[in-house]
């Protein structure tokens, strides 16, 4: 008859173990608002051929779409790009009928849980 010595689970107890339960709660809670806080963060391969190194920071808008890409990045992968022939940036220096991946990337922003982490 031990339950009947210490007594039932009363409204002091229900009180107690919601208190201590929502500090718990509230702490899943913050370790998953990345899910919802991370942008999608636009990014491209970085062509080492036709850039430099400062841009693997951050690209300006106008900057993020040059006429290069159109023959250096496949259209429909943004992980992949297409192999350098030679260390020129024209039309001719790069393999259009294949892909490799990509060493790096460079990102429209820099400031995201995605570029940070990437």
């Amino acid at each position: 008859m031990e339950g009947e010595c210490v007594g039932g689970f009363g409204r002091w107890q229900v009180r107690l173990a919601t208190l201590l339960a929502l500090p718990v709660l509230l702490t899943g809670l913050y370790g998953t608002n990345y899910v919802f806080l991370a942008a999608n963060t636009p990014y491209r391969c970085h062509i080492s051929e036709c850039e430099d190194n400062g841009t693997l920071e951050a690209v300006s808008p106008s900057s993020w779409s040059p006429d290069w890409a159109n023959f250096a990045l496949p259209a429909d992968d943004a992980c992949s790009r297409h192999p350098a022939v030679s260390d020129a940036c024209d039309q001719d220096s790069f393999d259009n009928t294949s892909s490799v991946m990509c060493d790096s990337f460079v990102y429209l922003e820099h400031r995201s849980i995605v570029a940070e982490v990437h």
